[in-house]
């Protein structure tokens, strides 16, 4: 943190509070970031907790047949300034510039994402296409489904796209990721993802319209990092172990002692048995639920206070990793897949982002799926998902069935959280119950319950680091700032 950003931080919040250690639950990018940010502004003892094996959380990239992928695609791009300086002075010699190609597989081909209206001709026909255009023109003058836009997911894509095209490909589509009915989720679920903005352009590109703003449309460059996100998260371990911080892995936080409604330690399982970290101030980026349920058995939390915290609820995902024997398998570095009869929603393919995440001579995609926990796809076997999947990619035709040489299936809890209807309210009424621990702050993606990318959380580490030494009250000082984040949106 330059002086002069540390200066007006302290100047924020009424000047330095005496800090002398902090304890972080949970490495990934967020709680690294924080504890970067701590040992900088010079609190003596950083110690970080993660109950995996290796720090990075949803960051962590892959390693199977001489492969290697990330959850999903990674791209470091962000327009904060200050995290674009992180990434630079932290990471600058991995990081390397890739141009955007990515498709869309829809009505049995494969189209440039955003698709052009000749493409689109090609998949719909011209009745079709002309149908999708009147129906968001007649939105447009109408203003149709404003209303009904205020309080769902399904009104808010309805209005930006038109009745047809929401019908028949972006309903379905939301419908297949979030795996909830539209009409049952918050307008934050389609207003995070794709800004409104963005919605209007791409939807004035299916009917072959152009806007005044679509020269920005979509990311076309961007930065990744050579051999995978979690490139960046080592360099950030090393950064905070480099300054001081401690990083505990295999310790899972699972109980706070308390002095009255404070805090001072946590109780962590490790393979030794327990180990207790004490501290004057807490910053955690585990799920804002598991955080409640820890304060709950040491403090016996207000009931509607947990009521809250436990009503949040998260999508699962399933990454089904197939190994194809090809040198590579296109040029995209990722493919939507929106239609219902695919299982999954998305496939990126590692080598088209690094060529050398993968042997010479063979490729792999991965393929990402959404789940509700113990329903959808969740509980059935890994060999039964990955005969789905691989199913899936014979039919479209991006490979042979004889090319597949391996599947790998891996699950992660806690992908994404789910905005369903009145999520907002139960939200903050979780953090305002929370924050009578005046020295307990949540943070991150899971922390926050707050669906971002990796830069976002990097930030929100950095915030909340910054609150927990510059505050005297740094809780409610820390839920005073959180609307700021709600504002974030997911780069395409």
């Amino acid at each position: 943190m330059t002086r002069d950003s540390q200066d007006s931080a302290q100047a924020s919040v009424g000047g330095p509070a005496q800090v002398d250690s902090v304890v972080v639950l949970g490495a990934g990018v967020a709680g690294l970031a924080a504890a970067i940010r701590l040992r900088e502004h010079g609190v003596a003892h950083v110690a970080v907790l993660e109950r995996a094996e290796r720090p990075g959380g949803l960051a962590v990239t892959l390693q199977f047949e001489g492969h290697s992928s990330d959850l999903g695609p990674h791209r470091l791009y962000t327009e904060i300034p200050e995290v674009k300086r992180f990434y630079k002075e932290t990471a600058g010699p991995s990081m390397y510039e890739v141009e955007r190609r990515s498709r869309m597989f829809l009505a049995g081909r494969f189209l440039a994402y955003p698709p052009a209206i000749g493409e689109l001709l090609r998949a719909f026909g011209p009745r079709r296409l002309a149908r999708f255009g009147f129906s968001w023109a007649w939105t447009r003058l109408a203003d149709l489904g404003a209303g009904m836009a205020k309080w769902t997911c399904e009104g808010y894509l309805r209005n930006a796209f038109g009745k047809a095209l929401y019908e028949d490909l972006v309903g379905p589509y939301a419908r297949k990721v979030f795996k909830t009915d539209p009409l049952r989720l918050d307008t934050e679920a389609a207003r995070v993802r794709v800004s409104a903005g963005s919605l209007a352009r791409m939807a004035r590109r299916f009917i072959g319209s152009k806007g005044r703003d679509d020269s920005a449309a979509l990311l076309t460059r961007f930065h990744y990092l050579k051999g995978g996100a979690e490139t960046l998260v080592r360099h950030m371990a090393d950064k905070a172990r480099s300054l001081g911080v401690e990083i505990h892995l295999q310790h899972e936080a699972q109980r706070f002692e308390m002095e009255g409604q404070r805090p001072v330690a946590v109780g962590a399982s490790a393979a030794g048995g327990e180990r207790v970290f004490r501290a004057d101030r807490f910053i955690s980026t585990i799920p804002l639920p598991d955080l409640a349920e820890i304060l709950d058995r040491a403090a016996s939390l207000h009931p509607r206070t947990l009521e809250a915290a436990r009503s949040l609820r998260f999508l699962n995902m399933i990454v089904v990793l197939v190994v194809v024997n090809r040198k590579t398998v296109s040029r995209d570095q990722w493919i939507y897949f929106p239609e219902p009869r695919f299982v999954f929603n998305r496939v990126s393919e590692p080598k088209a982002f690094d060529p050398g995440m993968g042997p010479p001579e063979r490729s792999a995609l991965c393929c990402e799926i959404t789940c509700r926990p113990d329903v959808d796809l969740w509980p059935e076997t890994d060999e039964a998902i990955a005969q789905r999947v691989v199913a899936g990619l014979v039919q479209s035709g991006l490979v042979g069935r004889g090319e597949v040489c391996a599947v790998h299936v891996h699950r992660l809890h806690n992908a994404y959280p789910l905005y369903d209807l009145n999520y907002g309210q139960r939200l903050h009424a979780a953090l305002a119950g929370l924050a009578q621990f005046e020295n307990v702050l949540t943070a991150g993606r899971q922390g926050l319950f707050n669906y971002n990318n990796m830069d976002h959380s990097i930030f929100m580490g950095f915030r909340a680091a910054d609150r927990a030494v510059f505050s005297k009250r740094p809780a409610q000082a820390w839920l005073g700032e959180l609307e700021r984040f709600r504002g974030f949106r997911i780069v395409d």
